[in-house]
C-alpha cells in the first residue's frame, strides 16, 4: 500500500507560533537551525530563530500530540556570528556533532534530525576537504547514536543529485549510507538551471527515483520536492501553490504511486489559512 505523501514545512521565525501548526494540515515540521556557537566553535547551539528551550520543549509536546513529526536540522549556511558555517572544522569532528544532534533528538523528544549540508566546494570538488565524506560518516555516526526509529533526512540542492554531472555526490553518500537516509527533501529553488521550466523538477525527480549508470536509484517514498512558500522565500524558483498542485504534485502522483510529497520554506509566509495549507492539500491527498 502506498504511503501518504507527506507535507514538510521548516519553521525559522518567531513571528508564527510554533504551536499554530496545529491549525495546519502539515505531518511534519522541521526546525531551522542548530549550528556551531562560531565559526571556530565545533559547539552545537540552537539559533536565536526558535523559542527559548523550556517553550520549545511545550511547543514540540504539543505538536507530537496533534499527530505532527518535529524534526530538528542541522547547517545551513551561515552560523549563529554571522560568519560562514566552518564545515573544515566540523568535518574534522564528525562524530562530536553526531553525538551533539542525538543529544538534542534525547532532550527535546525530537522524531529525526535534518542535515542541510551546503558546501559546494566540498561536497563537487572535495576542496579544501571531502564533503562526501563528511556527509557520509555524519550521516552514518548519527544513525548509531539515535537508532533506527528516529528519521534522518537531508536537503540536498539539485545539482548534487543531478545524472547530467559528470560528478554527482549525493549518489555516493547514498550508496556510502544504505538506507540511513529515510527522506531527501530536493531543494528545487535557487538554483535557476534545475527549476525553470518546471517540466525540469519531473524529469530530475523522475530520474532519481529510477536511477542511471552507476546509482540504483531509490524509492519515491524517501524524495520530496522543496519549493518556496513565498515569493521572497528564496531567489530563484516560487511558484504558486496552485502551480505546485497541478504542474509538479498532480503528475508526479500520477507517475508515481509512492510519491513522497513537498518541503517548504518557510513557515513565516504561511501558517494557519496560508496558500500552502489551503491550497495543497486536495492536491496531496485528493478524495
Amino acid at each position: 500500500m502506498a504511503q501518504k505523501p507527506l507535507m514538510v514545512i521548516y519553521y525559522n521565525d518567531n513571528t508564527l507560533p510554533l504551536s499554530s501548526l496545529t491549525s495546519t494540515p502539515y505531518t511534519d515540521v522541521i526546525l531551522a537551525f542548530t549550528v556551531p556557537e562560531n565559526s571556530q566553535s565545533t559547539t552545537l547551539v540552537l539559533s536565536g530563530n526558535l523559542p527559548s528551550t523550556s517553550d520549545l520543549k511545550a511547543d514540540i509536546a504539543t505538536l507530537q500530540q496533534a499527530g505532527i513529526m518535529v524534526h530538528l536540522s542541522f547547517g545551513g549556511a551561515i552560523g549563529l556570528d554571522g560568519q560562514p558555517i566552518n564545515y573544515t572544522l566540523l568535518s574534522q569532528n564528525v562524530s562530536s556533532v553526531a553525538d551533539q544532534l542525538a543529544a538534542f533528538v534525547t532532550e527535546f523528544n525530537l522524531d529525526g534530525i535534518d542535515i542541510d549540508y551546503e558546501d559546494t566546494d566540498a561536497l563537487m570538488n572535495g576542496t579544501p576537504y571531502d564533503g562526501v565524506s563528511f556527509a557520509s560518516d555524519l550521516t552514518n555516526d548519527l544513525r548509531t547514536a539515535i537508532g533506527t526509529d528516529k528519521i534522518i533526512s537531508h536537503a540536498p540542492q539539485p545539482p548534487y543529485l543531478w545524472q547530467g554531472d559528470s560528478n554527482i555526490p549525493y549518489a555516493q553518500i547514498l550508496a556510502n549510507t544504505g538506507d540511513s537516509i529515510d527522506r531527501l527533501y530536493m531543494q528545487y529553488y535557487n538554483n535557476p538551471w534545475y527549476v525553470t521550466p518546471v517540466s525540469q523538477i519531473i524529469d530530475n525527480y523522475t530520474a532519481i527515483v529510477a536511477g542511471w549508470s552507476g546509482f540504483s536509484g531509490i524509492d519515491a517514498s524517501r524524495l520530496l520536492v522543496g519549493k518556496p512558500v513565498g515569493q521572497g522565500d528564496a531567489g530563484s524558483g516560487w511558484i504558486s501553490a496552485t502551480d505546485i498542485g497541478e504542474e509538479i504534485i498532480t503528475p508526479l502522483l500520477a507517475a508515481q504511486s509512492n510519491f513522497g510529497g513537498v518541503m517548504g520554506w518557510q513557515y513565516s509566509s504561511d501558517g494557519p489559512g496560508g496558500p500552502w495549507s489551503t491550497t495543497l492539500p486536495a492536491y496531496l491527498w485528493p478524495s
